[in-house]
């Protein structure tokens, strides 16, 4: 059974302006009433006005419904109806937005509040309108006082872009393709491989645009998410990259392990507190993370 609502279903609709590109945002979302209403209103609340939102559920059995109703006048659309998993979701989606720039907001993240103005600011003043747009993300644990904040790169073999804080024109989407499916956890990196290998011009922002909750579905499947981000770099990058990031890998497998082993033993808190003095140390070290 598919359900559905929002503005567009009253023939209320959207479009760029001379001075305002149409930003689409869709969150997917399945069982997520937890975490959904504060991403709701992280996108409705932007000091940036031409947002299209759109929402598509994969059949949620909680609460998910109620919070699409009770934002009904005020998102744009939304469908709630049986998916093939997350990446066939944002498939529908990118399919249903109808904005120059498309975002990608999981429904346990939130963005900042200037966030989508400064995505447009970006957008406006690119040298051409095929760009993909990718800014800082902070990365938010249990403990909610306690985050880390993390900048894109392009150096494929330390995974460092995150998809919730990229913005795609939907022109790149129809002459490159939406993401494969194939991939159960790591579409969104083959993404930003196969673009950045066909020669699409990315522009990384130093802005933080988005709130990222940690240990999602990737992170709850770490192997298999590496066996697949391992493949997606032998297929579209040179060896050495693959090289580096199966070193990355094994070091990151280290890590992971010991979180598990520590958590079970010191609990959330002070685990959060541990990693996160890790990533401070990393950052007095490199310089290569921030903490927020």
């Amino acid at each position: 059974m598919s359900l559905s609502g929002g503005r567009r279903t009253r023939g209320v609709r959207r479009d760029s302006s001379a001075d305002a590109p149409l930003i689409s945002v869709v969150t997917v979302v399945r069982n997520g009433e937890v975490h959904l209403e504060r991403a709701i209103r992280s996108v409705l609340s932007q000091s940036y006005g031409n947002v299209e939102y759109i929402v598509v559920d994969g059949g949620s059995t909680d609460g998910t419904l109620d919070i699409l109703r009770k934002y009904d006048d005020r998102i744009d659309y939304w469908v709630s109806e049986p998916d093939r998993g997350i990446y066939d979701a944002m498939n529908k989606g990118i399919a249903l937005a109808t904005g120059e720039l498309i975002g990608l907001l999981n429904s346990d993240d939130d963005y900042l509040p200037d966030a989508l103005s400064e995505v447009a600011r970006s957008y406006e003043t690119s040298p051409g309108k095929d760009v993909v747009i990718t800014g800082r993300w902070n990365v938010l644990f249990d403990n909610k006082d306690l985050g880390i904040s993390l900048s894109p790169s392009l150096k494929f073999h330390s995974l460092r872009i995150c998809h919730q804080a990229t913005f795609i024109p939907k022109q790149v989407y129809e002459a490159h393709g939406t993401y494969d499916t194939r991939y159960r956890y790591s579409a969104d990196l083959e993404m930003a491989v196969r673009l950045h290998a066909s020669g699409v011009p990315f522009l990384l922002l130093d802005s933080t645009l988005v709130n990222y909750r940690a240990f999602g579905a990737s992170g709850l499947n770490f192997h298999r998410t590496g066996k697949e981000q391992s493949d997606i770099l032998q297929k579209y990058l040179p060896w050495k990259s693959v090289f580096l990031f199966r070193m990355f890998r094994v070091k990151s497998e280290i890590l992971t392990g010991s979180y598990s082993v520590i958590r079970r033993i010191l609990g959330a808190e002070a685990t959060d507190r541990l990693t996160q003095w890790y990533f401070s140390w990393k950052a007095r070290v490199s310089g290569t993370f921030q903490r927020r």
